[in-house]
Formats: structure tokens, C-alpha cells, sequence
């Protein structure tokens, strides 16, 4: 979704790139948010967020209808972010309910409950961070750094294990990516 005078900035700023398909879902009302990044001498910085659009049914319903559109099964699917700009927190849910049959490969970035209820759905990578994947498991999960030399994430023969992820990425159809809302 892009909105108003800063939207049409982003999507003409976009637009300027060859190779780069601009597929946003323009609404004249509103503004897209702004977010402004302070960094300091001292290398700390701060990030001021605005809240963003407040989204409607019809919204997600043009969200949906452009990704089934515009997509192939198996394309990878990214959802990120805080989802409090529509009345149902689980809206990510809603997406991939709405989008199941495409079997999206779904890079899934959130939080809290919204990060529990998407697991059902088998996203292909979650990136939790560490209150994250405490909140996820249930307990606290401290930072734990692999013994120096050891085989972390390989077989005994030596190969890449991809577990949950996939069969590997040699085994991998050609895909494409898209960034929902």
C-alpha cells in the first residue's frame, strides 16, 4: 500500500529503477509513514516511527487479490513487521489463509501472538529475535555461541542440513520474491 504525496514519491523514486517491477496498491488519501533514523557521532542512534495507515477490509482484500495476481506458486512471500494498522492483529494469518493455495515460501518477521499463530502455517523462515523466540518457546533462551570448529548445522558428510527450511537450495525452483503489506 502506498498513500497520498509521500507514497507517490516512493513509487516514482521506485519507478526510476528498470528492473524493478513497482506494484503498490495507491491510495490518494492518507500519507505513508515517515520514519527518521538519528544517528549520533558517538554511533548511537535512535529510530521515530510514525504509525502507519490504518488498513480496511477492502485494503487487505486488494493486498490479497494483487499477490494472486501477480504471483506463481511457490514464489517466496515476505511479511514483516507490526501488523497493529488493522483491526484483527492477525491479519498475517488472514494473508496466508487467504493465499494457501499458492504454498508460499513465507519469510515471516513479527512478534508475540501474531508469531505463534503464523507457525501453523509452516513459514519457510522466521527471524525471531531473542525475547522473540523466548516468548515463542516459552521460556528464556540465552545467546549461546558454537564451540570453535564444531559442525554446527552439517551431517556427517559435511553438507549444509536445511531442516524445516526447505530441501536445500540446489534442489530449489527458481523463485521470486515479493514483500507483502
Amino acid at each position: 500500500m502506498s498513500h497520498g504525496n509521500t507514497g507517490r514519491t516512493v513509487i516514482e523514486m521506485l519507478s526510476e529503477y528498470p528492473n524493478i517491477s513497482v506494484e503498490f496498491i495507491y491510495r490518494a488519501e492518507h500519507n505513508t509513514r515517515t520514519n527518521y533514523l538519528l544517528n549520533e557521532k558517538s554511533g548511537d542512534s535512535a529510530l521515530i516511527t510514525e504509525k502507519g495507515v490504518q488498513l480496511s477490509d477492502d485494503d487487505i482484500d486488494a493486498i490479497t487479490a494483487k499477490l494472486e495476481q501477480n504471483t506463481e506458486n511457490n514464489d517466496f512471500l515476505a511479511l514483516s513487521g507490526d501488523a497493529s494498522n488493522y483491526h484483527d492483529p492477525f491479519v498475517y494469518n488472514i494473508i496466508l489463509e487467504k493465499l494457501r493455495a499458492k504454498q508460499y515460501r513465507v519469510f515471516l518477521d513479527t512478534s508475540g501472538e501474531t508469531l505463534k499463530k503464523c507457525i501453523k502455517y509452516v513459514p519457510f523462515l522466521i527471524k525471531p529475535n531473542l525475547d522473540e523466540l523466548s516468548y515463542l518457546v516459552g521460556r528464556e533462551v540465552a545467546e549461546r555461541v558454537a564451540d570453535e570448529g564444531a559442525d554446527v548445522g552439517d551431517d556427517a558428510a559435511g553438507k549444509p542440513q536445511y531442516g524445516e527450511c526447505g530441501d536445500g537450495p540446489e534442489q530449489q525452483p527458481a523463485h521470486r520474491f515479493h514483500q507483502g503489506v
